[in-house]
């Protein structure tokens, strides 16, 4: 059950970073003029280095008090609804023994009987996974819940250092998909900390 629990919690950060990233790859589009045509802008403003910045966004999320709030909320989740998971485990597991130890005493009717209550109570530990931990289930409804006023001042902010700095374009460095190289004077990640309010003494992440 340990390893079956790693797992999960290993499915589940990934599934939040990945919802990280995938929020600040769509957040840069509306930051360059006339964002429709992205591909023959992209490739006129990466010639232009004076207007192309970029910021890593995990060390942003990892530095704002709300995101830590947010991942407890989380993990108390998936904490209670492992715990509940545990038991029907448990259970599904008890009955299995039973029927191993006791099989060949079950006439054919009890046999049935007993395989129909395994694969009820399989289908009710499978029908939890669904909906508390599949794709569209209450730990990754409550997730987007908490994280998109998170992600709208994010967003915000890399608005606001991008229209100061004059830059059209800001690419995300922890996305690591196209970013070979930049010039750190070029990386606004800082600057996003300091407009979010985040104490400059946090800020040391170079």
């Amino acid at each position: 059950m340990n390893g079956y629990k790693a797992n999960l919690r290993a499915v589940l950060a990934s599934r939040l970073h990945l919802m990280i990233l995938g929020l600040f790859l769509l957040i840069t589009i509306p930051l360059i003029p006339g964002h429709a045509s992205f591909e023959a802008n992209g490739q006129r403003l990466l010639g232009q280095r004076s207007n192309v910045g970029f910021i890593d966004t995990e060390i942003v999320m990892s530095r704002m008090p709300e995101f830590q709030g947010i991942q407890q909320q989380l993990d108390q989740l998936e904490s209670n609804w492992a715990s509940e998971l545990t038991v029907l485990e448990e259970e599904l597991q008890l009955l299995k023994e039973e029927y191993d130890a006791r099989e060949i005493l079950y006439t054919d009717e009890v046999k049935a009987q007993k395989l129909a209550e395994i694969d009820q109570k399989q289908a009710i530990v499978d029908g939890f996974l669904e909906t508390k931990f599949g794709p569209d289930g209450e730990y990754f409804t409550r997730q987007r819940e908490l994280m998109q006023p998170l992600q709208r001042t994010i967003h915000d902010a890399i608005k606001i250092i991008a229209e100061e700095e004059g830059y059209n374009l800001v690419l995300d460095r922890a996305q690591q998909i196209g970013l070979i190289y930049a010039e750190p004077e070029f990386d606004i990640t800082q600057l996003v900390l300091i407009e979010l309010g985040i104490e400059e003494e946090q800020n040391r992440v170079f």
